[in-house]
């Protein structure tokens, strides 16, 4: 256990108090706007370098992803929303070929989820599915510069739905955030 809390600590996720334990971390509304902006120059990144033959090969897993994406938007239970929209991300970190932008991206979706958790100002999950699919679109006809504008409308929208004001913020169950990830 305290090697795993450690290892949230090292990702911010908690933070760590001597004599007090671990709490879940409190991300201050500039860290969540740094957070967003540190994503918006990976996730272009790692789109930029998808070719049409990096998708092709990778084709059954993205149907298989973007089908299970439909099926969870559709449903009811956020849990399976917010999962599956978030690993259409890690799959395109995967993908792209660069591990370290993969890594990258994964602590920061890690993060993301934290702030979407104590500033997003309603229940409805904002990353959507069509944009997801707009992405693929512009990938697969080889236009880049189109997906990676895309993907940085998409993540301009995430960050606009949330309330970031430092006294927006409420506690978190860490189990509730961890589970979504």
């Amino acid at each position: 256990v305290q090697v795993a809390l450690q290892r949230l600590a090292m990702q911010r996720i908690v933070t760590i108090e001597p004599n007090r334990g671990a709490m879940v971390a409190q991300p201050t509304a500039r860290e969540a706007r740094e957070v967003f902006i540190a994503r918006r120059a990976i996730e272009r990144a790692i789109v930029e370098s998808i070719t049409p033959d990096i998708l092709r090969s990778h084709r059954q897993r993205i149907s298989s992803h973007m089908r299970n994406e439909r099926d969870a938007t559709a449903s009811e239970d956020r849990r399976a929303i917010v999962r599956e929209l978030s690993e259409f991300h890690l799959i395109l970190g995967e993908i792209c070929g660069n591990k370290v932008l993969s890594e990258i991206l994964s602590n920061l979706m890690v993060r993301s989820s934290l702030i979407v958790a104590l500033y997003q100002r309603n229940e409805v999950p904002s990353c959507q599915c069509d944009e997801h699919e707009a992405i693929i679109n512009a990938l697969e006809a080889g236009d880049t510069a189109q997906a990676a504008d895309i993907m940085l409308e998409h993540l301009d929208d995430l960050e606009g739905v949330l309330d970031l004001d430092d006294a927006a913020s409420t506690e978190v169950n860490l189990r509730q955030v961890l589970s979504d990830l």
